[in-house]
């Protein structure tokens, strides 16, 4: 990734908390090991949708 690009996307993740842009979208519940919500990508009754700010990472457990 060229340098210019990686310091903005370095300026963006200092600046935005990302558990306020999905919240924007989903309603998320915090457990002790982040977050969990209704997956914006599928229609469902159950959360499936996980965000871990540890790890900076989410994933939908839909099967």
């Amino acid at each position: 990734m060229p340098a210019n690009i990686q310091s903005t996307y370095e300026q963006i993740k200092q600046t935005i908390d990302i558990v306020d842009v999905i919240g924007e979208r989903v309603k998320l519940i915090p457990t002790s090991k982040g977050f969990f919500g209704l997956c914006p990508f599928h229609s469902e009754k159950t959360p499936s949708f996980h965000y871990t700010e540890l790890l900076l990472f989410w994933l939908s457990r839909r099967r």
